[in-house]
């Protein structure tokens, strides 16, 4: 019995480190969860990692969209080159989760990857602040309660009316951007 009570400790211990891909404290499940809550119709989800970030996250990324039944396309990102490409392959009206890191903390490839999303009308989440505030649909920020949910349309004129109060009550939003 002991034994047993171990083992299954450990599982635990394994299952719940596991589920969290850190993006700034925000997991993929989370990410995953409010593409779906905001979009309930969208099947695929873009995910823009850093490169050297992907082998230890990747299987994580993966069982979240079991979890939440999307299928995911994960772009490892290197450089801004890397971004052009990766920007060119998204489909318009698709969702795109950024993970933080360096390169896309650069705010050259910040302002790129936020006007392309808007162009191509893509709705964008991430846990930067700074990305919240320049355009992102919406950012799950990490703060000490837990994370702090930041609704921008800036991102899209067209979505504001789609949202009741109930909704983004629902969801957690603490802020709204127009």
């Amino acid at each position: 019995m002991k034994k047993l009570l171990i083992v299954l400790g450990i599982t635990l211990a394994i299952l719940i480190t596991n589920t969290q891909v850190v993006a700034g404290g925000t997991s993929a499940l989370k990410f995953f969860y409010l593409v779906k809550e905001f979009f309930p119709d969208k099947e695929h989800v873009d995910v823009f990692i850093a490169k050297h970030e992907l082998d230890a996250q990747l299987e994580a990324i993966n069982r979240a969209s079991v979890q939440m039944k999307v299928k995911v396309h994960v772009h490892p990102i290197e450089n801004s080159i890397d971004i052009g490409s990766a920007i060119k392959k998204l489909n318009s009206g698709s969702a795109l989760v950024i993970f933080d890191s360096d390169v896309f903390d650069d705010n050259k490839n910040k302002l790129y990857i936020l006007s392309k999303a808007k162009e191509k009308q893509i709705a964008v989440f991430t846990a930067s602040q700074s990305y919240s505030e320049s355009g992102a649909f919406l950012g799950c920020i990490p703060d000490a309660g837990g994370s702090k949910l930041i609704l921008n349309f800036k991102y899209s004129d067209t979505l504001k009316g789609s949202y009741d109060d109930a909704f983004l009550e629902k969801v957690g939003i603490s802020q709204v951007i127009s």
